[in-house]
């Protein structure tokens, strides 16, 4: 008999407090080391010409590579102490864990609707290991909406706990102007290094929090990744798909 999945990996996971000042975080990770934080100055981003801005994300056309494991490594995580990384608009944006990532862009998809698209205006599904495979995610299907990621495979080409361990939806937060712009560059299939932190994020005229996951195997509400992106690489640029 064929195995068939369908799965909804996470979404944004949001926090209504009564009261911020008493509530207590925990971000320990069995997958976090211990190494000297790199110094990101706390700062206010920037306004920048609508002009010097790229149009939307995720409008170049996907890329095809050839098959086998493009990023042989699962994200690295590393604890530091918290701090404000950054001021956008009302938002407060927290550093939790030191965060990068190198992973085959398996698919993109932007917002313009909700409170989330005020700090975080996309989402990258992301896969690594075994999911940078071309010749695997290509049959699997993937589809984003509702800041949550789904996939869909029949059969699996994987087993269905690796699909899950080897692939995850991150909200981005682009550091500055610049970065939004290489950001809007990057096309579905390529293979990228995105360094940066996972955060949590007040809005200071109310009483609510948007917090990251810090594991890589959970699924459902609140399994996404919500990262502060401090640079943004294409280490593969692909060949584009022809229709």
């Amino acid at each position: 008999m064929k195995k068939i999945a369908s799965l909804t990996v996470c979404t944004l996971s949001l926090i209504i407090l009564w009261d911020l000042s008493s509530k207590t975080y925990h971000t320990s990770s069995t997958k976090s080391e211990q190494h000297k934080d790199e110094q990101v100055s706390s700062q206010t981003a920037p306004d920048f010409e609508l002009s010097t801005r790229l149009p939307e994300y995720g409008l170049q056309p996907s890329v095809n590579l050839e098959p086998g494991i493009h990023a042989p490594h699962p994200p690295k995580t590393v604890n530091i102490k918290e701090r404000e990384l950054l001021s956008i608009k009302n938002y407060s944006v927290i550093g939790m864990q030191q965060y990068e990532i190198q992973a085959s862009v398996l698919s993109i998809k932007e917002y313009h609707d909700g409170q989330e698209a005020d700090f975080s205006p996309v989402d990258f599904a992301l896969g690594w290991e075994e999911m940078s495979d071309p010749d695997i995610n290509s049959k699997i299907q993937i589809s984003q909406s509702d800041r949550f990621y789904n996939w869909y495979a029949n059969p699996y080409p994987i087993p269905r706990q690796k699909i899950i361990l080897q692939s995850a939806n991150t909200h981005i937060i682009p550091f500055n102007g610049r970065i939004e712009n290489d950001l809007k560059k990057i096309r579905v299939g390529q293979i990228i290094y995105l360094p940066g932190y996972l955060v949590r994020v007040h809005a200071s005229n109310e009483n609510k929090v948007w917090i990251s996951s810090f594991s890589r195997s959970d699924t459902g509400a609140g399994a996404c990744e919500l990262m502060l992106v401090t640079n943004a690489k294409i280490l593969k640029t692909g060949i584009t798909k022809t229709r």
